[in-house]
């Protein structure tokens, strides 16, 4: 970019350090399956991050046309695990972090090998391109709120450049990215696509299609990665809710089974607290789940006899009824599988959203073992609580406030306790509600309005 701004001898410093840093390696990596290049078959993130930036490089500073196509043959072809990464309904089991990070680098490799091949060559012309689009559209719990599910940081919203250059170039039809959003300030810009946003593009060359697409406001389930995003009709004021289900086997997994989250207006008040916002080098290895707010007991799941989830594919939240009418969503999710604990036959969470009054959200935990257990349910906060009689938590954030109304079998009597947590991430509350027995059979009942 720079031209003759830099002297030959610079230039040529610069192109052969490219050449044994970047190009070499990416190159011994494709040939032999040898190197540290992991990235050409991973399904996440890191494929198109790392695919955009040798790609952009080796157009920017290769000569020879030939050499140019190997790297563009290779960035159409391996491309495709990053689409892999994503569900069949375009969810990102990352989180909406690593999906504003990841699907960025994607747009913009999917630029370069367009606007290098006159056309030839578009990442785009794929069916699952605008379903993945709109997960950053029908993500959304209510007024800007987003779960942070997965590894995410609190207050992450969609970055509004990727549905603006989706929509202009997929014809999505929203009104809302019809016009190119005013550049970022309150997020990570990736560089690449700054750049590309200088200059003309597909998206800025694009004539504007008719808008008008109906999203669903009610709800959007995605039913192939066990998430639902339940809606009032009104979200001033009023309760909306996000549902977990999926696997402990995800990309950038939390063990996190069951988690939900409420939103009050424009207030998360109760529900999973992300993170973290920076890594210990022990998150990227099989100590991952010592940390707190990574395993099941730093999100708002049930702990049964001291036991947390199991990482793994293998832990599982089986779906066993999803029933959706315009009053109310019912979603039963059968952790079972998540427990390695003996003499455990069943523990189903079932969620019920109500959207009368203000929107209430009922979370029923149902065990059955061969022996009485201790049992344990848990909220997360960022807000404050105080009891309000014998068997309500009120939570209270900045502008609103909800209480949960606590049964438990038999009427036996519960206890209230609070932990703060804190792990490469702001401290949150985790408020555990214990009945006073052990339990064989039953249920805990949590209602939230």
């Amino acid at each position: 970019m720079l031209g003759d701004k830099l002297s030959a001898g610079v230039r040529r410093a610069v192109v052969d350090s490219v050449y044994s840093r970047v190009f070499v390696p990416t190159r011994e990596t494709l040939e032999t399956g040898r190197g540290n290049n992991s990235w050409v078959h991973r399904t996440d993130n890191w494929n198109s991050v790392c695919l955009n930036g040798v790609t952009g490089a080796a157009l920017s500073l290769i000569e020879d046309v030939h050499e140019r196509a190997y790297y563009v043959a290779a960035a159409e072809y391996y491309s495709r695990n990053s689409i892999l990464g994503f569900t069949d309904d375009g969810y990102c089991t990352e989180g909406l972090g690593y999906f504003n990070y990841g699907f960025s680098n994607y747009i913009v490799l999917r630029e370069e090998l367009y606007q290098s091949t006159g056309g030839r060559i578009d990442l785009f012309d794929d069916d699952k391109i605008g379903k993945i689009a709109l997960y950053g559209v029908n993500f959304e719990i209510q007024n800007g709120v987003y779960p942070a599910f997965a590894d995410c940081k609190i207050g992450t919203g969609v970055m509004p450049y990727i549905l603006w250059y989706c929509n202009r170039n997929l014809g999505l039809g929203l009104e809302r990215y019809a016009a190119e959003p005013a550049w970022e300030t309150d997020v990570e810009p990736v560089l690449s696509a700054t750049a590309m946003r200088c200059f003309p593009n597909t998206a800025s060359c694009a004539v504007a299609g008719s808008a008008g697409r109906k999203v669903d406001r009610l709800r959007q389930y995605f039913d192939c990665a066990g998430v639902l995003i339940s809606r009032h009709r009104n979200p001033e004021g009023t309760v909306s809710v996000a549902l977990k289900g999926g696997n402990n086997g995800e990309n950038h997994n939390h063990n996190d089974l069951g988690s939900f989250v409420v939103v009050k207006g424009g207030e998360m008040l109760i529900g999973d607290a992300g993170g973290p916002y920076n890594y210990a080098g022990d998150m990227w290895t099989d100590k991952r789940y010592t940390f707190k707010t990574l395993s099941s007991y730093g999100h708002p799941v049930p702990c049964v006899d001291g036991v947390c989830q199991l990482p793994g594919a293998e832990a599982r939240a089986r779906v066993a009824r999803a029933d959706f009418t315009e009053e109310r969503d019912v979603f039963v999710l059968d952790l079972t599988s998540a427990y390695p604990v003996d003499g455990l036959r069943g523990l189903t969470r079932s969620f019920t959203y109500d959207r009368s009054g203000g929107g209430v959200l009922i979370v029923e935990d149902s065990i059955d073992c061969e022996w009485p257990r201790a049992y344990e349910s848990a909220l997360i906060t960022f807000g404050r609580w105080s009891m309000k009689g014998r068997d309500c938590i009120e939570i209270e954030g900045k502008d609103e406030r909800v209480r949960v109304r606590v049964t438990v079998p038999g009427d036996c009597g519960f206890s209230v306790t609070s932990e703060q947590l804190q792990e490469n991430g702001p401290e949150m509350t985790r408020i555990a509600i214990r009945p006073d027995r052990k339990i064989d059979r039953g249920v805990v009942r949590l209602v939230i309005e």
